[in-house]
């Protein structure tokens, strides 16, 4: 990678924002960039998944596009300035770690999940539980946040409690409460599964040599719901 490139970067992002630039980008405003950016994240997170490189490097250039948007949409609304953010991420990165960055309390962990538990209860120490629950974001990302806020302090589902349920959002809510409680992420499982729905369709279309608006329905049940 060559030395000036993100310089670079910068100057094509800063012309396309400028006078002469381009209509779109001149008006491109936070709030619109964020919403795009959540597609990105999730065209990101498809790419990873896939393990091709071609398209992650597009993907992660895409991401690398937009930190710089913001950077310049947020100087010239002075809101916040791009030395702001980096050096913002300098303070968070070194105050998590101080197992390796603060010499005074340098702790050895062997594992992760030794980590984890020791920036939890680092934690502890800034934040109240309540914050947790006023996260906001995607449904399924805020449910996880949320329950597993509601495992760390012991609250569990009982098993006793699942047949009880009859109202869709209270059988969704136990559903993901499961999930977590298991260890298991609730938005990856859904779209494991919706990768195999993908497959199978796919599958079936190319074994049929079919649309898939000519498949049999009954097929397509079955491939949905397998029980």
């Amino acid at each position: 990678m060559k030395k000036n490139n993100i310089e670079k970067l910068e100057k094509i992002i800063k012309t396309l924002r400028s006078e002469d630039g381009c209509p779109w980008d001149k008006e491109l405003s936070i709030e619109k960039l964020g919403k795009l950016t959540i597609e990105e994240t999730y065209e990101l997170l498809d790419a990873l998944e896939k393990g091709e490189p071609k398209n992650i490097i597009d993907e992660l250039a895409d991401i690398l596009t937009h930190l710089i948007f913001y950077f310049q949409i947020g100087e010239s609304t002075n809101k916040f300035t791009k030395n702001e953010i980096i050096d913002h991420a300098i303070e968070k990165l070194v105050s998590r770690h101080p197992h390796v960055f603060d010499k005074d309390n340098k702790k050895n962990f062997d594992t992760a999940e030794e980590v984890e538990k020791n920036w939890k209860l680092l934690k502890k120490d800034k934040l109240e539980t309540s914050e947790n629950f006023d996260f906001i974001g995607p449904s399924g990302i805020t449910a996880e946040r949320i329950i597993k806020t509601l495992l760390d302090l012991g609250i569990k589902q009982e098993q006793t409690l699942k047949p009880q349920i009859e109202d869709p959002k209270e059988l969704l809510f136990s559903i993901y409460f499961e999930l977590i409680q298991n260890g298991q992420s609730p938005e990856y499982e859904l779209r494991n599964k919706l990768n195999e729905i993908r497959k199978s369709i796919r599958d079936l279309e190319k074994e049929q040599n079919v649309r898939f608006e000519e498949l049999d329905k009954e097929k397509i049940i079955k491939i949905l719901f397998r029980n």
